[in-house]
Parts: structure tokens; sequence; C-alpha cells
């Protein structure tokens, strides 16, 4: 099991900068360029399981409106897709 927190350094678990909103209907993409900064450690031994990630990536996420506010319905990482987020 692994229990995963904020790195300490960083202090927020997403560097998030939004590239681009897409809305069609009750339907919107968001795309940005984020890492991730959490990570990863092992309930039982400390052990540090999953590293932060070095480098922002592209990622989307796509939500739906159920007529009151919007949900996640799915999230696609990005690979290696990597960005620059001064460039964004």
């Amino acid at each position: 099991m692994c229990l995963r927190l904020p790195a300490p350094i960083a202090g927020l678990h997403y560097d998030s900068n939004i590239l681009s909103v897409t809305i069609d209907g009750t339907t919107a993409l968001v795309n940005d360029c984020s890492r991730d900064t959490g990570e990863g450690y092992s309930r039982e031994t400390g052990e540090l399981l999953i590293e932060a990630e070095e480098n922002h990536k592209i990622r989307t996420t796509e939500l739906q409106y159920n007529g009151e506010s919007w949900k996640v319905i799915n999230f696609y990482g990005g690979g290696n897709l990597t960005c620059d987020p001064d460039q964004s």
C-alpha cells in the first residue's frame, strides 16, 4: 500500500498552467502544462515509491456539466509529451 503526499518543497500537489479550454454544450476540455509534485511513500517502511515529476507534461481533462456543477469524467496523462510552462 502506498501513501501519497505532496512534495515538502513544492507544497502543492500540481503545478498547473492552463493552455486552453474548449466548451461544447455540457462537455469541456481543459489542456494544461502541469507537473505532479506529489510523492508516494510506503506506509510500512516509509520508502519513497513514487517520485515527483521532474518535467511539466501536457495533460487533458474532460469535464461534464450536470446542471449544477462541472465534474471530471476523464483525465488523459501527459505520457512523454513535455512542455515549458514559461512558454504557455
